[in-house]
């Protein structure tokens, strides 16, 4: 299936890539949901899981949106990577922080 996509779906290959990379990026995020939704799994493996799956679609967004392995300077390598390593950390900790507030304020009254 994915050598049909790779050849005829679209006409160029960078089209090809982005909607393989969007391909894999929903079934991903659709296992994830499926796996949290249903409780299949014991909360320790469950997290233990999800963090594959995080892992695996950091790396799907690197390599088919950002085109880290198309770059042959190891300088903006390292860059975009740190940045991409600094937005995450920012939107996890970010995240937690508002949640937090929200709980604090919300468990006041």
């Amino acid at each position: 299936m994915f050598n049909f996509i790779k050849k005829n779906l679209f006409f160029s290959k960078k089209s090809n890539l982005y909607f393989l990379g969007l391909l894999y990026s929903l079934i991903l995020t659709c296992l994830s949901f499926f796996i949290t939704f249903y409780t299949i799994f014991s909360n320790k493996k469950t997290y233990i899981i999800l963090i594959l799956f995080l892992t695996i679609q950091f790396m799907v967004h690197i390599l088919y949106f950002l085109h880290i392995k198309k770059i042959k300077n190891l300088k903006w390598n390292l860059i975009i990577s740190i940045f991409s390593l600094l937005i995450i950390v920012i939107i996890i900790f970010g995240s937690i922080w508002i949640m937090y507030n929200l709980h604090s304020n919300l468990l006041q009254s």
